[in-house]
């Protein structure tokens, strides 16, 4: 039956009532417009109008049909290369948005478009690969400098935000105070009032004995930035770093006697982790890390060397919490941040990785924070002319005031050495991971060695002569800690170097006598030991240079089992010389009192092997005895001895060539164990790098 036509509205006029109205078939299930907006059933709706509408007497219409195109039967046709160009130039400049996206996000500089297609073609199959985007990272501002991975769920929002916060609760950068008119007389006038937890007398000397000794050797503090921001209470000063300063400069004070240095040190120290406590609840920040570093070295002389080796955790892990090291390989990461702070950066990430090697050889264990991932290793960018200021010997007290006066004019050279000395951890690294990691038992080879060798070879030529300590030129005093420090470790690296070889059955063929160069070696650190003790006295040593002297030590020991008798004979004066020197500073550094007790019972199997029981057990009880020295007596040494002191045949005497006494001793693999320890993977005892089955030369391959 024909579609009904539409009953006109009331009032309508007829010719809108006659008007016709050509209905469409309603869709499937679906409902006109007027019952969805009304929300009722649409009845009777197979042949519009629907019966609500009917009786409304409006317009029934259904919405439109949405098409769906059928898919095309025909074969698919290939597209033109007018296709394939503008498809490929469409993606590229995709790519190209999503990548500044990325480096306004990052604050990068867009690389050369050269080089972006150099990366992306490095493999040979990446043309017919996707190309993806490099992993993404947040590193954040001055404000708040956190990094955060690609797979993190932490996303800061001043990691984006390129404009500064003017919130009063973020720490600033810089110091509300502009101090850069002010003159070092100004500024130490004003840190005089900044000391809660001693004088101000003795919290400027105990920070200048920090500041003498110990911080040149790390270089973690600039003594510059905290000076100024202890006088204006800017970011790089905290009282936790002013803390770990006193118990630092505590040890360098020899006027104290060590009843005193425990009790001050201690009351100190419970303070410092209370604060430590605190900062661990509190976001990373660079002072927080100098301090942990700092504290870590001062442990370390003391002989807590689990504290130290936790402090120096904790320290890297907030260094990489900080972003620090992402941005020592690609500086352009800092971009955003004032040359001051980027300086200040850098400079603690090498600080941390030359401190790092220190601990590690010290206590016999593979480095944490290391190259591994760097393809090479990065440049060593530092400010050479920063933090470069007068250095005179300074003991607190007032003592040796005639050393003061008659000491030349030097200069700390901070950021100088300390580029030269990431140099030389860097191949100490490579040395301790190759020949003393038990990760990699077989990565000790002759090549390595050799290739080594060349390294440490190049780098002392290199070394400039203001920074060098040769024997046969040496100063009238002895240069500030950094210095001499860097000098000894140069000698004990080749002595780390080459002392497997001592092992070995037969020398390989190409090799120089490994005993020749340890004996050398050992020499030339005893000569520099001479220059400190006769400038300084022997006192007031950090940590590691005590370290060097107790390696030189085990190699002299090494030769009272071996040389013959002349050799013998200079090499126990050496070593009495060693314990004489390790016993006057271990009052300071009980650390050390481990590496005496080492030297002195392996000295007492030497002295009963090659002399007369009697003399030798006399001799060797008088070393034991001495290597323990009583607490309870102990006299401070505020005064170095006469400049002739500490010389001798020991010290200066011409490197012979060594005739061995017993060479049948290297045939016995137990005799070698008996003689050298029972551990092949340490540093921390110069005689244990030896199993009982001996390291020959069919492991020590080419």
């Amino acid at each position: 039956m024909p579609p009904a036509p539409p009953i006109p509205p009331p009032g309508g006029s007829a010719a809108e009532a006659v008007r016709p109205y050509t209905y469409k078939k309603r869709p499937y299930a679906q409902a006109c417009l007027a019952c969805k907006a009304r929300k009722i059933r649409c009845v009777e709706a197979d042949n519009p109008p629907c019966k609500a509408c009917r009786t409304a007497r409006i317009t029934c219409e259904f919405p439109e049909r949405s098409v769906r195109r059928r898919r095309s039967t025909a074969a698919p046709t290939a597209p033109s290369a007018s296709d394939v160009e503008s498809a490929a130039s469409a993606i590229e400049r995709r790519l190209e948005r999503r990548l500044q996206r990325i480096e306004e996000a990052l604050r990068l500089s867009p690389p050369r478009r050269g080089q972006r297609e150099s990366s992306m073609k490095s493999d040979g199959d990446s043309s017919s690969e996707e190309e993806l985007d490099p992993p993404r990272f947040t590193l954040g501002g001055a404000e708040m400098p956190v990094y955060h991975g690609e797979t993190s769920m932490h996303e800061d929002a001043v990691a984006l935000d390129p404009s500064p916060k003017t919130s009063s609760s973020a720490p600033t950068n810089k110091p509300s105070v502009d101090a850069s008119q002010w003159t070092q007389e100004d500024i130490r006038a004003l840190t005089r009032l900044r000391h809660k937890y001693a004088t101000a007398d003795e919290g400027e000397a105990l920070m200048d004995a920090y500041f003498t000794w110990a911080s040149p050797s790390t270089a973690v503090v600039n003594r510059r930035l905290f000076l100024r921001d202890m006088a204006v209470n800017g970011p790089y000063f905290s009282d936790l770093l002013l803390l770990v300063m006193y118990r630092s400069g505590l040890r360098f004070s020899p006027n104290l006697s060590e009843q005193e240095r425990t009790i001050r040190s201690e009351r100190y120290m419970n303070l410092i982790m209370q604060m430590i406590a605190e900062e661990l609840s509190k976001p990373s920040t660079i002072v927080t890390t100098q301090a942990l570093l700092s504290l870590a070295g001062t442990q370390s002389a003391r002989g807590e060397h689990t504290q130290a080796w936790m402090f120096t955790g904790m320290a890297i892990r907030m260094i990489q919490d900080l972003g620090i090291h992402l941005a020592i390989d690609e500086p352009s990461l800092d971009a955003n941040m004032d040359q001051e702070t980027r300086d200040v950066r850098v400079r603690l990430y090498w600080s941390a990785y030359c401190w790092d090697k220190s601990i590690s050889l010290a206590m016999g264990r593979e480095p944490a924070l290391t190259m591994r991932s760097y393809t090479s290793p990065p440049a060593v960018l530092l400010n050479e002319s920063d933090d470069d200021w007068e250095w005179r010997p300074f003991f607190p007290g007032g003592g040796n005031l005639d050393l003061v006066l008659r000491y030349p004019r030097t200069t700390s050279m901070t950021n100088y050495v300390l580029r030269y000395y990431v140099v030389l951890n860097q191949i100490l690294e490579e040395i301790l991971v190759n020949m003393y990691s038990p990760h990699r038992p077989q990565a000790r080879s002759v090549t390595f060695i050799r290739h080594a060798d060349e390294k440490l070879k190049k780098w002392w030529d290199e070394l400039p002569p203001a920074l060098k300590l040769d024997k046969a030129r040496l100063p009238e005093f002895c240069p500030p800690t950094n210095i001499t420090l860097m000098n000894l470790l140069y000698h004990c690296a080749r002595i780390l170097l080459y002392r497997p070889l001592l092992t070995v059955r037969a020398q390989p063929a190409g090799v120089t006598t490994s005993l020749e160069i340890c004996r050398g070696e050992a020499n030339d650190i005893h000569t520099i030991l001479s220059l400190w003790g006769r400038t300084y006295g022997n006192i007031n040593m950090v940590y590691l240079i005590m370290y060097t002297t107790f390696v030189a030590a085990g190699v002299d020991v090494i030769l009272l089992r071996i040389a013959d008798e002349r050799t013998r004979e200079e090499a126990l004066e050496r070593v009495h010389l060693s314990l004489s020197i390790l016993e006057q500073v271990s009052g300071q550094g009980p650390g050390i009192r481990r590496g005496i007790s080492i030297i002195a019972s392996q000295l007492q199997a030497a002295m009963q092997r090659h002399y007369a029981p009697s003399n030798g057990a006399g001799f060797a009880e008088s070393a034991m005895r001495n290597s323990a020295p009583d607490k309870g007596n102990a006299t401070p040494v505020a005064q170095p001895p006469p400049l002739d002191a500490l010389t001798g045949a020991g010290f200066n005497d011409p490197l012979a060539p060594i005739t061995f006494q017993s060479p049948a001793l290297f045939d016995d693999p137990q005799a070698l164990a008996d003689l050298l320890g029972e551990s092949n993977v340490c540093t921390d005892d110069p005689f244990a790098f030896l199993t009982a089955d001996g390291w020959d030369e069919m492991r020590l391959a080419t």
